[in-house]
């Protein structure tokens, strides 16, 4: 594929993102994120909505987000390059070059010149960098989709547009089965009375967001048969997915299971500890019972991919101890 070659200067232009990369919404076949044009080339469609046409599977695939290089290697397709992350998923894919250099603090912005040298023919970007994707586009001259996963259904969907990418249709059903006999099991044996619950996101410093129905953590609650006190909850003004939540509201709505999760960088056993230390916290049903667990933000938050059936299993078993869990 020819390069298209840009005067050095825009080639350097600053291309910073938010680094707070937040779960950013029926389970079966897509009807159409993934065309056939002629039986030869692959039209893709990203979540801009924009329609990508691929003369044939992509060789060298730039994958800047998490849930890329895990589904992708799932699929025996191992990217030639990828974002930074501490949680790296799965083993090997620390050897998969960054492509990225820090800005201010520890905000990580796209090294383009690093990505041209990966020489990749197709670069997947988060939407979090969905507003520099036509500049990256333009300065790397291959094509790049933007893609995000909010939900169970958007997995499945997009685990087709994946497959189509590693060369193998057939390939997304094989990574994903497993999800879909534990979505299958709970279909049919979650009970009617749902526990009331709430997933807080820590932020550090007693600051707490929780997982609103449209993201990808409470797509799981839902599926797992958790009832989602924050699923309809006003939105953050910038972050759709969250809702802020302090104590005293979270004390009024008195859960009845809470899941805990430290965001990203921050420091997981401070979360843990500033949320247990807090007086006000013992009067909460879940406290009393002992019922908040912690989980990590991979697979719950960050990361979607094939561990989602593991995922649904951990939440079931919280949310339903005396239950019989499903088999994997």
């Amino acid at each position: 594929m020819k390069r298209l070659i840009l005067p050095h200067q825009r080639i350097q232009a600053l291309l910073c993102a938010a680094c707070l990369a937040l779960g950013l919404t029926g389970c079966g076949e897509p009807q159409d994120a993934v065309d056939q044009d002629d039986g030869q080339a692959i039209v893709l469609e990203d979540n801009r909505g924009e329609k990508i046409t691929l003369d044939q599977p992509p060789q060298r695939i730039a994958a800047m987000t998490s849930f890329a290089v895990e589904i992708l290697m799932a699929m025996d397709k191992t990217p030639v390059a990828r974002f930074p992350d501490p949680d790296l998923y799965p083993p090997g894919a620390e050897a998969i070059p960054e492509v990225t250099k820090l800005g201010r603090g520890t905000t990580h912005r796209l090294d383009i010149e690093q990505l041209i040298a990966a020489d990749p023919d197709l670069i997947i970007l988060h939407t979090v960098y969905g507003g520099v994707a036509d500049n990256v586009q333009q300065a790397v001259g291959v094509p790049v989709m933007v893609l995000n996963i909010t939900s169970i259904d958007e997995l499945r969907d997009k685990a087709a547009v994946f497959a189509q990418l590693a060369g193998d249709p057939s390939a997304a059903k094989e990574v994903f089965s497993d999800l879909d006999k534990t979505l299958a099991w709970l279909g049919d044996n979650v009970p009617e009375d749902r526990p009331r619950t709430v997933s807080l996101l820590g932020m550090g410093g007693g600051e707490y967001f929780c997982h609103r129905g449209n993201h990808f953590m409470g797509s799981l609650l839902d599926a797992a048969g958790a009832d989602n006190i924050a699923a309809g909850r006003e939105a953050h003004s910038k972050y759709k997915s969250l809702s802020p939540i302090d104590l005293e509201k979270l004390i009024a709505e008195d859960p009845e299971v809470i899941f805990l999760i430290a965001y990203g960088d921050s420091d997981a056993g401070q979360v843990i500890a500033d949320f247990r230390s807090d007086p006000a916290i013992q009067s909460l049903k879940a406290v009393r019972d002992g019922r908040v667990h912690t989980l990590p933000d991979t697979i719950y938050t960050s990361q979607p991919g094939p561990r989602a059936g593991e995922a649904l299993r951990t939440l079931f078993g919280h949310l339903y101890p005396d239950a019989e869990a499903p088999n994997r």
